[in-house]
């Protein structure tokens, strides 16, 4: 067996059975986003909402046009985000909320559909790489209501720390 193994017989059917696993941390993935909301550790909060054309609005804390794309950036990889690994509660390796900055995480994104469904993240600190490619940036996080820590191959700090100016469209 471990010489078919090293021979690769084995190693399309393991392949398959890792993509037939929806790594997704949302499930299921929302649909027709209507609202986002970020809101970083110390209460400051970005509103948007979803213009009847394309784009979107900031509606809080100031209001107006968003820049093309800054906004659905954040929606887009919101919904394709997919964890790297996982860890349950105090599970073997010994991880729990206060060590990955999830128990006073640095942002709580809110992402809104049209069906009414809320999907929360809790954003943590940066997570120790394992096996990552050099340079990339793998962050903490949960989804609320879930008991477990996930890991994301994103470094969510760097795209969610901006203020309302980032996001506004100056009038042309």
């Amino acid at each position: 067996v471990v010489g078919l193994e090293k021979a690769g017989v084995f190693k399309s059917s393991i392949k398959q059975l890792d993509e037939a696993v929806d790594q997704h941390l949302f499930i299921p993935t929302p649909k027709s986003p209507k609202r986002l909301t970020i809101e970083n550790m110390s209460g400051k909060k970005l509103v948007f909402i979803k213009s009847d054309g394309d784009g979107w609005e900031i509606t809080h804390p100031i209001r107006g046009r968003a820049k093309p794309n800054s906004v659905e950036q954040i929606v887009s990889m919101l919904i394709d985000l997919q964890y790297i690994r996982q860890f349950d509660p105090l599970g073997s390796n010994g991880l729990d909320d206060t060590q990955t900055h999830l128990d006073k995480p640095g942002w709580i994104v809110n992402l809104y559909d049209d069906g009414g469904e809320t999907y929360t993240l809790f954003v943590g600190k940066q997570a120790p790489r394992i096996g990552a490619s050099r340079g990339q940036i793998e962050t903490y996080v949960k989804v609320k209501g879930s008991q477990k820590t996930s890991v994301v191959a994103e470094d969510l700090s760097a795209l969610l720390c901006k203020d309302s100016e980032d996001f506004y469209r100056k009038e042309d």
